[in-house]
């Protein structure tokens, strides 16, 4: 003969266990999407940039070969433009990037002013900063300017980082001025 347990609390018990059961599965199920999504993310993250890099490094054997096609063909011409366009170009997304990420605790940013390429003179542009304690304003100033200097995404365009002015009077206002070598005060 078959047990059959009619009491209330033991059905109950099993509707309990079988919703934590669903429940528990599902959420194990969205938590493998998830990490199956951030894979595909980390995945296609990397490829992306072995592209990029494979097309960069592509660039000068393209110039090379564009240069050495003498016919006459306009075509030739703008991507020659396209190409020197692209030398010139600056990347300024790793610029600002590590200006933010060097930012010490003591201390905030206030101002990043821009200075388009002229036909003088290359981009360059000045951080207007503040120390959060102005009695240590030279010493956390001058971390961030080493920081800064030592950061490879700066040295491609902007290997200049030098200290424009720290003004006093408790103020604790600071100016960093970064520009390539060859840019005349």
């Amino acid at each position: 003969m078959y047990r059959i347990n009619l009491y209330p609390e033991y059905r109950e018990r099993r509707q309990h266990q079988r919703a934590r059961t669903v429940s528990g599965g599902v959420l194990l199920a969205l938590l493998g999407l998830e990490v199956l999504m951030v894979g595909a993310l980390v995945v296609s993250d990397h490829l992306l940039n072995e592209r990029a890099s494979a097309l960069r490094a592509e660039l000068p054997q393209l110039n090379t070969r564009l240069q050495a096609n003498t016919r006459e063909r306009p075509e030739l011409d703008v991507a020659l433009e396209l190409i020197a366009l692209r030398e010139k170009r600056v990347d300024w997304t790793p610029k600002l990037a590590a200006i933010a990420e060097q930012c010490a605790h003591g201390m905030k940013l206030v101002e990043i002013q821009g200075r388009t390429a002229s036909k003088r003179e290359r981009p360059r542009f000045e951080i207007n900063g503040e120390a959060l304690d102005a009695d240590g304003a030279l010493t956390v100033v001058t971390s961030y300017l080493e920081r800064l200097r030592s950061d490879p995404r700066m040295m491609d365009d902007f290997p200049r980082v030098d200290l424009g002015n720290i003004r006093g009077e408790g103020s604790g206002e600071f100016a960093v001025l970064c520009a390539p070598p060859e840019v005349k005060e």
